[in-house]
């Protein structure tokens, strides 16, 4: 609730009219005129909100600032309602030749290729070829719009929550297998070997590290 808002005036509203709607207010919750305890309490709350509106309010320099502060806060609610409106459309999916050309020209290869060029490639395709290309392509363009996205907003201040995506799994899982590959033929190596046992041995948090992700291979594999 704006300071407008507590003193039920417009934002355009002059010092005349603060001063009366003020007034009027102070009148209608004064804390001695209400009846049960619990109305004076919440008339106490109420009046220190209003006070504390009439007193930023009829003060120019601070009305000033404050305008300029609320008309920051709308702008900022503004680009949140955008983001959130392209994020429904990041997941519309093309309906013709003209919204996937669109689309086309946020796909990244080595070289950005025309609408034209993408026309050609899919008429050399068969059916089945060029519909797996398209979703690829449509994939990749939602995830390229998002990752710009998120990071206009990361800049402007805001706390973007990202959506972690399939494929980001995939290649998450795919890493640790590879890197636990990596230990073991390490570890088929006598020296590396060697090596590994006296780090292990020799570092109380390496220790912990692996007997942790031992602990849960042996547990997991248990369930299995």
């Amino acid at each position: 609730m704006t300071l407008y808002e507590i003193l039920e005036v417009s934002e355009k509203a002059s010092n005349e009219v603060i001063e009366k709607a003020y007034k009027t207010l102070a009148k209608k919750y004064h804390p001695d005129l209400q009846q049960t305890p619990e109305e004076k309490r919440n008339a106490e709350k109420k009046m220190q909100k209003i006070n504390e509106a009439y007193e930023t309010l009829k003060d120019e320099n601070k009305r000033i600032e404050y305008d300029k502060e609320l008309q920051a806060e709308k702008d900022k609610q503004t680009e949140y309602y955008q983001y959130n409106n392209m994020q429904k459309n990041i997941n519309t999916q093309p309906k013709n030749n003209t919204e996937f050309n669109q689309q086309s020209q946020y796909i990244q290869n080595d070289n950005y290729r025309s609408a034209t060029e993408w026309q050609q490639i899919l008429a050399n395709l068969s059916p089945k070829e060029r519909d797996r290309l398209m979703k690829r392509i449509q994939r990749d363009a939602r995830e390229e719009y998002t990752r710009v996205a998120e990071d206009y907003y990361r800049q402007k201040g805001y706390i973007v929550k990202h959506k972690t995506t399939p494929r980001e799994y995939l290649a998450g899982f795919i890493t640790i297998v590879i890197i636990i590959a990596l230990l073991g033929l390490l570890w088929l190596i006598p020296p590396t070997r060697r090596w590994m046992i006296s780090v292990y041995n020799g570092n109380i948090a390496v220790k912990i590290v692996v007997d942790l992700i031992i602990n849960f291979i042996k547990a997991l594999f248990g369930k299995i």
